[in-house]
C-alpha cells in the first residue's frame, strides 16, 4: 500500500516536471511559431497559472497606469507565453508621452512594462492655445496656464517640427540660451529669437552656427552689452553686416524695474 503511494507520488512529480519543462520550451519559442500551436496546447499551459494576472507598470509620471495598460491591450487572464511582445511595445509607444518602451514576462504570471517618457523642451502657440511639446516636435499636451514654467515659447506654424535644431544651435552657446525667451518661425524659412530683458534676434535661413559665432563676437567686441535690454533689434540675415538697433531710452527699465531712466547705449 506504502509502495503504492509512492509510485503515484511520483507519477505526479514527473508529470509536474515535464510541464516545467514544456512552459520553459515554449517561453523561448519566437510569438509565430507559438501561435502555430493548437489552442489546446496554450489553454493547457494556461490552466498551470500560466496566464497575466498583473500587469506591473515601471517610469510613468506624466501617464497614467490605466492609460499604459490600456494601450497595451493585454487583458487579465490572457495565456502570458503567447504575448506579441513587440506588437505590446509598438502600442504602448503610440501615447504621447511615451519615448520608449521595455516589455517582459515575469512568469507565471505578470507582464511588466517600462517607459521612458519625453521630457516637454518648449511650449509651442496656435493660435490662442499653448502646447508643451518634446524635442521631436511632437504635442504631449494642452499647456495648463495655471502651472508657471520657464520653457521657452516657440510660435508659427511649423515651429514645432524646427524645434529641435534651435535648440541644438542654442545649447552651443550657453551665454546666450540661458536667457532664450521664445522664438517665431518666420515664412517657414527662419527664426526671430527673443532674449530676456534683451533683444530680438533676426536669423538668417538655414544652418544658424555661422550666424551665432557673429553674435558672439559682437558681443564680445561690445564688452557683453549688446544682449542688454539697451538693445532692441540685432538683424544677423545679411552675411556681410549686421544691423544693430538701440531701444529707445525712455522704454527702458532700470534693473529697479523704473521706467524711463536713461542709461548710456554701449559704443558701437
Amino acid at each position: 500500500m506504502i509502495a503504492r503511494r509512492w509510485r503515484l507520488i511520483a507519477r505526479r512529480m514527473t508529470l509536474l516536471a515535464g510541464v516545467g519543462v514544456g512552459v520553459m520550451l515554449l517561453a523561448g519559442m519566437s510569438f509565430d511559431a507559438l501561435s502555430r500551436l493548437p489552442k489546446k496546447i496554450l489553454s493547457a499551459v494556461k490552466n498551470q497559472g500560466y496566464s497575466v494576472q498583473n500587469i506591473l507598470v515601471q517610469g510613468h509620471h506624466m501617464v497614467t497606469h490605466q492609460e499604459i495598460t490600456h494601450a497595451s491591450q493585454v487583458d487579465i487572464g490572457t495565456p502570458i507565453l503567447s504575448l506579441d511582445m513587440q506588437a505590446v511595445r509598438a502600442q504602448v509607444e503610440t501615447l504621447p508621452w511615451v519615448k520608449s518602451a521595455q516589455v517582459s514576462k515575469r512568469l507565471p504570471s505578470t507582464l511588466e512594462i517600462i517607459v521612458q517618457e519625453h521630457a516637454p523642451v518648449a511650449l509651442w502657440q496656435r493660435g490662442q492655445d499653448l502646447f508643451l511639446i518634446a524635442d521631436t516636435g511632437e504635442i504631449l499636451a494642452p499647456y495648463d496656464r495655471r502651472k508657471p514654467t520657464r520653457l521657452p515659447l516657440v510660435i508659427g506654424a511649423g515651429a514645432r517640427d524646427q524645434v529641435r535644431d534651435l535648440l541644438a544651435a542654442l545649447a552651443q552657446h550657453e551665454w546666450l540660451a540661458k536667457d532664450f525667451l521664445a522664438a517665431t518661425w518666420i515664412g517657414h524659412r527662419r527664426w526671430d529669437v527673443f532674449i530676456r530683458n534683451g533683444p530680438r534676434i533676426a536669423f538668417p535661413q538655414g544652418d544658424m552656427n555661422q550666424a551665432l559665432e557673429r553674435l558672439k563676437r559682437l558681443q564680445h567686441e561690445a564688452r557683453g552689452q549688446l544682449m542688454t535690454q539697451v538693445t532692441s533689434h540685432v538683424d544677423l540675415r545679411l552675411p556681410d553686416r549686421i544691423f544693430v538697433q538701440d531701444r529707445p531710452l525712455s522704454k527702458i527699465e532700470s534693473p529697479a524695474g523704473n521706467v524711463g531712466q536713461e542709461r548710456d547705449a554701449p559704443e558701437s
